[in-house]
Formats: structure tokens, C-alpha cells, sequence
């Protein structure tokens, strides 16, 4: 059964990286998937969000990091981050209208917080990610192209990056590319900074996000279709060192 994306929510919070949003699981989603645009701190070395669940503030993180990638060596920040809850996880809420609690470590640096929220279903429950990729701010050109490995037809691919800009998103769907965006949130509206792009597209190992910008950081993963093969996922991706 080839891993399938269903439909997928955007919240923009001006000014905090804490708080509650209000989103409805569909009634065949078995994973939910939440990516998180956000800028803490100059001088702030931070992990995954301390508090991200279904319950409350206080009640730790019931879900699972797929891959998290700092600003860069000199500004070691958390900027962009993937989660993922299945089906078969004991904190696993149902479906239906829910509220997501999220609050992340450190104190934001006045940017605010993008959130896409993206559900799917016919991924493996075993072994989710097949791999992952990512890339840190002032690396590249920008423009960023993943190198997964082990990928079949039937997995999901991911790609998503925050932007220091106020008018305008990455591009998560390029010219040409195959891709399906499901996020493009600037920067603007009071936020102050980090935008946020988020795409998807079918058995793809090298897919794309792309933004022209020094200051994009980017991520990208598989999920493994129910009854295929994983390599080991990558967790924290460009932090330490």
C-alpha cells in the first residue's frame, strides 16, 4: 500500500513560539505530520520542541522528531523542524476537531511561529522514515536539492525550509520538479522573519525547495510505504559541531 498525503492545514502565530491551534485529523489519516518554522534565538543552541501534544502545555512531547536542522554553525538555532504521531501511538488522539499544543525550547526571537500540519496515511507503522536530508542557512545557493537514499514509488517524500524574509516564501513546488505544495507562508503580518514551505511529491529522492535566499534553512524525508523497506532516519541534522 503506497504511503498517501490527504490534506494538510497552515497556522501563522505573530510573536510567540507557544500556544494552541485548533485542526480536524481526517477520519482515514493513521499519521500527522507537523512542521514548525520558527527562529529562537542568536545566540540560543536549541533541540525539538520541548511541548508538542494533544493534551496541554505542560505534557511534554508525545510526538516523535523526524529532523530538526539549526540556522547555521554561528547562529546555532532551531529554525525548522518535522514531527510525526501515527495510529499506533498510545498518545494517538483520535480523529476529529483536536487542539495541537506546541511550545519550543528557548524564548522566541520576536519571528513568531509558521505551522503546516499535513496528514497521510498507508505508511509503514514500524519503520516510518526511509532517510532524511537537510541543509543549514548560508551553505548553498538557496536552492536546495535532497540526496535520500532507498526510496521506492511508493513512499512519500517531504521537503520543507524557513526563510528570513518578510514578503515572500521558498518555493516548495518548483518548475518542473513534480512537486505539490501544501505551505507557503511569508514572513509578513507581524511575524518579522520565518517564512515557511512545505511540499511534497510521490517516490522522490531528490526532492526540492527553492528560495534564491542565503537565509534558508531546509529538511527533507521519506515516509516508507506499509510493507516496504527503511534505511536508519536522521534526527537533529546539523546541530552540535
Amino acid at each position: 500500500m503506497a504511503a498517501e498525503y490527504i490534506s494538510s492545514e497552515t497556522r501563522q502565530i505573530v510573536g510567540a513560539n507557544t500556544g494552541s491551534v485548533s485542526i480536524t485529523i481526517p477520519g482515514d489519516a493513521t499519521m500527522v505530520l507537523v512542521f514548525l518554522s520558527q527562529y529562537i534565538g542568536n545566540s540560543v543552541t536549541t533541540g525539538p520542541a520541548e511541548d508538542l501534544n494533544f493534551t496541554g502545555l505542560t505534557d511534554g512531547l508525545d510526538f516523535s522528531l523526524i529532523i530538526a536542522q539549526r540556522y547555521d554553525a554561528s547562529y546555532p538555532s532551531l529554525c525548522i523542524s518535522a514531527y510525526r504521531i501515527d495510529s499506533s501511538s498510545p498518545d494517538w488522539p483520535g480523529t476529529g476537531a483536536k487542539t495541537l499544543y506546541y511550545d519550543a525550547v528557548g524564548t522566541s526571537y520576536s519571528e513568531g511561529t509558521n505551522i503546516c500540519v499535513a496528514y497521510v496515511k498507508g505508511v509503514d507503522s514500524a519503520s516510518p522514515v526511509v532517510h532524511t536530508d537537510s541543509e543549514e542557512a548560508n551553505a548553498g545557493t538557496g536552492n536546495f536539492t535532497s540526496s535520500l537514499t532507498g526510496i521506492s514509488s511508493g513512499d512519500l517524500s517531504f521537503v520543507a525550509a524557513y526563510d528570513y524574509d518578510t514578503s515572500a516564501p521558498p518555493d516548495a513546488a518548483p518548475t518542473g520538479s513534480g512537486q505539490t505544495a501544501i505551505a507557503a507562508l511569508d514572513g509578513g503580518g507581524g511575524i518579522g522573519g520565518s517564512a515557511l514551505a512545505v511540499g511534497y511529491e510521490a517516490g522522490e529522492s531528490a526532492i526540492r525547495v527553492d528560495s534564491g535566499s542565503a537565509y534558508q534553512a531546509a529538511i527533507a524525508f521519506a515516509l516508507k510505504e506499509a510493507g516496504g523497506t527503511s534505511f536508519p532516519e536522521i534526527a537533529l541534522a546539523g546541530f552540535g559541531g
